[in-house]
């Protein structure tokens, strides 16, 4: 709903540099971590506070991030010998169900997608058989 479309904003604005988003999805991380420390503790002391150590990323290698916020996964099945399409040493992500939903979602002019697009969502989407498509056809 409109939470996970405000969510994929502020990812993308936090991925294209803006500083108060960033801010944002490093607060939301924060929350998160401290939640999952008290449900992790039972009974222990819960870990200290979360220390950000902020390093300089290379903006050619946007995969890191993908993964982090949780954008994209790893392809378990990348690099096995019966898929020939695998580059040594390379990792293969497939995009998360919500933000190919949440770009889908965004598309303009209406224009229905061509099969070979169809193709191509489906081959890079982790669960694209649960993709719910814009228009009747695209599937």
């Amino acid at each position: 709903g409109v939470e996970e479309a405000l969510l994929h904003k502020t990812l993308q604005d936090a991925l294209d540099g803006n500083r108060l988003a960033r801010r944002k999805i490093m607060a939301m991380i924060a929350r998160r971590e401290a939640e999952r420390a008290k449900r992790g503790a039972r009974g222990k002391a819960a870990g200290g506070p979360i220390t950000w150590k902020i390093e300089h990323a290379d903006p050619l290698e946007p995969n890191e991030a993908m993964l982090i916020l949780g954008i994209a996964r790893r392809d378990p099945d990348w690099g096995t010998p019966s898929d020939p399409m695998k580059a040594d040493g390379d990792d293969r992500l497939l995009l998360e169900r919500w933000a190919v939903q949440a770009a889908l979602g965004r598309r303009r002019g209406g224009a229905a997608l061509e099969p070979k697009q169809i193709a191509d969502i489906n081959r890079c989407t982790h669960q694209s058989e649960r993709i719910r498509w814009p228009r009747e056809g695209n599937q």
